[in-house]
């Protein structure tokens, strides 16, 4: 069982993994197509490899709501604003407010709160 539960979780974190990753690279794309045309868009790698991203988020997301109740995975996928805030600031060298940092200590201990809830049963 426990075995299960991990694997469960290692599905979840890389559901999260490959969401935070297709926001990476949207937003690379849309810093790299300047053009209004959609044909720009659609070919350009970064777009590419966000869809990629979205593809193997979708598969490993429901691989956990195999295993995990949806009310004990979807609060993990908060976990992804905490990340995209991460990476908008060491990759994209954007201001990150002490509102942000406020959201995202509220977001973890949400997390923490929902996990201690749920061990419970």
């Amino acid at each position: 069982m426990k075995i299960e539960l991990r694997k469960s979780f290692l599905f979840l974190s890389l559901s999260v993994i490959f969401q935070s990753s297709a926001s990476l690279f949207s937003k690379y794309a849309a810093e790299t197509v300047r053009e209004g045309n959609l044909l720009f868009l659609i070919t350009n790698s970064y777009y590419m490899l966000s869809l990629a991203c979205l593809f193997f988020q979708a598969l490993f997301w429901q691989y956990t709501l195999r295993e995990l109740e949806l009310s004990v995975a979807y609060p993990f996928t908060a976990l992804n604003n905490i990340l995209i805030v991460a990476f908008s600031y060491f990759l994209f060298n954007e201001e990150v407010t002490f509102n942000n940092l406020i959201g995202v200590l509220i977001i973890m201990i949400g997390i923490i709160i929902l996990n201690i809830k749920s061990e419970e049963k």
